[in-house]
């Protein structure tokens, strides 16, 4: 999606909360168990110690990489001194490759006359993209837009910097086609322009950013779970900032000769390295085989630390857990932690993890996920059929702090969306993402350079790392498991409809009778590369880029050796 100025996934999930009829928590005292849990934070909460050292000490944790499985085990560490049991990393993947991100720089050059002119400049490169191999300079020059402006450039693209167009309806691979060719010959291929270049020996490309952030996402075209250090990526992939994108832009367009420098220090290393979801229990007494799941996720982007998106997320699941411990409660069913990996790649660890766990899944009560910044927990969604449960287990929680409100809000049915309680409602667990209300601007962090430590408001997390235990332990001590009737929203999970369709990363694997996807024609084994003009690598780039549509859309897609076009149209969504 392109709306502006908040981020395509943050509407998303936006689009995914159900509409509800506001319902407020019976006004009465805590009950004995949750007042401890607020006692206990009231006196030693440690929601920022833990943020600090996942995002300060080890920083960004790129699914498959080496900083990724240490945060992992650090997490299990840490799980076992607060005193769970049955801690572990249970992997579900492993990848060939690992990518590191190490610092990055760069620069523009031109001459004033004689003297020699610079400017620093602020950008970012993709996860799983080449690295620079050292400090790399050469001239700037225009994507050439048809065969013969490639003719006439040739000669000049070794060793140079090849410059995108700014509108991403010109900034794809490809010229313009050739002459039509003469009656009843065979269509000539459009000229590709990205290619020819790519082959003459160009240092990399270059293109802005398309707002004033710069946004970490997957490289184009890499596969991160199919890499082979015998065909690593060569090309390096710039991204610049808004603001020195429109210098070098009009720079080029005046005529004016200028150099680009780069020393981008992304590498590439042999794995395997497992991919694992982090595990840890406080068991039950007399229901301890059944469960209650708190969570987030723990893999994150790493143009900047994860900090917000989703380390926010994993310490207060943290501190939720050792909360319920000093509060020296034991709670009824057991109550589990579960740190996910490779979210951002498309719910992946999640999916393994209810995969994995199939028998269990009617055993769990309920799915807690926090994955929607760092403000704090406003409430929780409920059915009819759940209702008086979860006023129970939340009575009082109004109290707990006189400018942090919450209310148990009364839904037609649990809508999933871009984070992984989406996985448990797909094996009928209630689960939902908490609703968040604060003074914090999620669009500024989300997936951007600015998701630092710094970004995380102190009380916010204090607070919903208090109300996320007492949701735990009140849930885990009910006589009952949460009623599912009528838990699932007419209309199914992302955006208010069901797409009907499977994905692994971009490859179909289901493909549901009767639904939009069915219906265009889309076939098991198909792999999308591209919604009109924009090519997707994952399946949140994917989804992004459908739900940004209006109309029907080309959809580009890899069938075997055969690219396939088909024409999709999605239902109308709420």
């Amino acid at each position: 999606m392109t709306h502006r100025p908040l981020p395509s996934a943050f509407l998303l999930f936006c689009l995914s909360l159900p509409a509800f009829a506001q319902v407020a928590a019976p006004a009465t005292e805590l009950s004995p168990a949750a007042a401890a849990i607020v006692a206990a934070s009231r006196a030693d909460n440690q929601v920022m110690a833990h943020l600090d050292y996942l995002t300060n000490s080890i920083g960004p944790r790129l699914t498959g990489s080496q900083a990724n499985l240490l945060a992992c085990e650090w997490v299990a560490e840490q799980l076992r001194s607060f005193g769970l049991q049955n801690v572990h990393l249970e992997p579900w993947e492993e990848v060939p490759v690992s990518f590191e991100r190490g610092p990055w720089f760069g620069q523009m050059l031109w001459k004033d006359g004689e003297t020699q002119q610079r400017e620093v400049l602020e950008f970012n490169t993709p996860a799983w993209s080449a690295g620079t191999k050292g400090l790399r300079r050469g001239p700037a020059i225009l994507l050439p837009a048809t065969e013969q402006a490639f003719a006439e450039v040739k000669d000049r693209l070794r060793g140079a910097w090849l410059v995108l167009p700014s509108s991403p309806r010109e900034s794809g691979r490809r010229g313009e086609r050739p002459a039509p060719p003469a009656e009843n010959a065979p269509e000539p291929p459009p000229f590709d322009a990205l290619k020819a270049c790519e082959q003459a020996g160009i240092l990399g490309t270059v293109r802005g950013a398309t707002d004033p952030y710069l946004r970490t996402g997957g490289a184009r075209g890499s596969n991160w779970r199919r890499l082979d250090m015998d065909r690593l990526p060569t090309v390096v992939q710039v991204t610049l900032a808004m603001d020195h994108w429109k210098k070098l832009e009009a720079r080029l367009a005046a005529g004016s000769a200028t150099d680009l420098e780069f020393h981008v220090q992304n590498r590439f290393r042999k794995g395997p390295v497992k991919v694992c979801n982090v595990i840890g229990d406080i068991p039950g007494s007399d229901k301890k085989d059944e469960f209650v799941i708190v969570g987030g996720h723990i893999d994150s982007w790493d143009g900047a630390t994860g900090a917000v998106d989703n380390g926010s997320g994993c310490a207060t699941a943290m501190e939720a857990v050792r909360l319920i411990l000093q509060s020296g409660q034991q709670p009824r069913r057991t109550i589990r932690i579960a740190l996910w990996n490779a979210e951002e790649q498309g719910l992946l660890g999640s999916a393994a993890y209810v995969a994995m766990h199939k028998e269990e899944m009617p055993r769990v009560s309920a799915y807690l996920n926090h994955d929607a910044g760092t403000n704090y927990v406003a409430g929780v969604p409920a059915t009819k059929a759940m209702l008086p449960d979860l006023q129970r287990v939340f009575a009082g929680v109004a109290t707990i702090e006189q400018d942090m409100k919450f209310t148990v809000q009364e839904v037609q049915g649990l809508r999933g969306g871009g984070s992984d309680h989406t996985s448990f409602l797909a094996a009928n667990v209630p689960a939902w993402q908490w609703p968040l209300a604060g003074d914090h601007n999620y669009g500024h962090i989300w997936h951007t350079q600015h998701d630092l430590y710094d970004e995380a408001v102190e009380q916010y997390q204090r607070h919903s790392a208090t109300v996320i235990a007492i949701g735990a332990l009140g849930i885990a001590n009910l006589d009952n498991l949460l009623s599912r009737e009528g838990m699932q929203a007419a209309g199914g999970g992302r955006g208010g409809f069901n797409p009907g369709i499977t994905l692994d990363g971009t490859k179909v694997t289901e493909v549901q009778k009767d639904g939009a996807f069915a219906k265009a024609g889309f076939q098991v084994g198909d792999v999308i590369q591209k919604v009109g003009d924009r090519e997707v690598t994952s399946r949140r780039e994917l989804f992004g880029a459908l739900f940004g549509l209006q109309g029907p859309a080309k959809v580009t897609v890899k069938r075997g050796d055969q690219t396939v076009v088909l024409e999709l149209t999605l239902p109308a969504r709420r």
